[in-house]
């Protein structure tokens, strides 16, 4: 049997959105000792895989962007403890995770990730992969799990969590779902509210953690 397939290569242009959030405690940006740098991320990007027709890509990955604003949104009033807090929204990572692989080399060696791909229909648990020195993250993220009732469970997550990890820094990648993955049947109306909250609450507690004293 032989069997053939066509293959095409097609050029495109990035651009990622990161910023930097204030915080309830109006520090100024910049480590210092004791400090904790954490980056949330998620990408925008959809899959289209048919000329011309875009996909709905309402769960890969619309939900991670929803939930990464509203966490954004609730630690930027709720915060106290200096830190330094950002957000990244990426762009290719449908085409090999380039904007992240790109952004990873534009970041403080001691920054921690946290990724969040797919946050529209939670099962069982939420699948986590850690890589890069994050033992200590990944022990705070099982706390803040507990504290919200978040299920958790290993599993593999090729996201844009793998660049940063690849790029030394301590990185978790948390996927919590994507019904119709990359079909047209991948709709809003298959967001699971509930599931959006949950991502929500999951990554808020995870860098509250990280901000106390007792967790530097």
């Amino acid at each position: 049997m032989t069997g053939s397939t066509p293959l095409r290569q097609v050029a495109v242009d990035g651009l990622n959105v990161h910023a930097r959030l204030p915080t309830a405690a109006h520090h100024t940006p910049g480590a210092g000792p004791g400090r904790a740098v954490v980056l949330l991320t998620a990408h925008y990007d959809g899959v289209g895989d048919d000329p011309g027709r875009r996909l709905p890509a309402a769960a890969d990955n619309a939900s991670g962007v929803a939930a990464v604003l509203e966490a954004a949104r609730v630690l930027s009033a709720t915060v106290t403890a200096p830190m330094d807090l950002a957000v990244a929204f990426l762009d290719a990572e449908e085409a090999g995770a380039w904007g992240s692989a790109h952004h990873a080399r534009n970041l403080p060696p001691d920054t921690v990730v946290i990724n969040l791909d797919g946050a529209a229909q939670l099962h069982q648990a939420a699948s986590v992969e850690a890589g890069g020195p994050a033992h200590a993250l990944l022990s705070t993220l099982d706390q803040a799990a507990r504290l919200t009732a978040v299920p958790l469970r290993a599993g593999a997550m090729a996201s844009d969590n793998r660049r940063y990890a690849a790029a030394g820094l301590a990185a978790i990648g948390i996927g919590m779902g994507m019904p119709g993955y990359q079909t047209p049947a991948e709709t809003p109306e298959r967001v699971e509210a509930a599931t959006l909250a949950a991502a929500a609450r999951l990554l808020t507690a995870t860098v509250w953690l990280i901000s106390r004293p007792s967790s530097a």
